[in-house]
């Protein structure tokens, strides 16, 4: 059987940076909060099928 792949293009995450994780400060500053950035599951790239650009 043949299987087609897409061509996928991949942008860096905007919101980790690329990192994979997001960082909050909390009480002014004092304290760091390191959480798993939910916009590219931990990845850092953001995957987009460039058929669904063209449309």
């Amino acid at each position: 059987m043949d299987t087609k792949m897409e061509e996928a293009s991949k942008t860096i995450c905007p919101q980790c940076r690329g990192n994979g994780y997001v960082r909050a400060l909390l009480e002014e500053g004092r304290e760091e909060l390191i959480a798993d950035c939910n916009k590219c599951d931990n990845q850092g790239e953001l995957f987009a099928n460039e058929n669904q650009n063209s449309l």
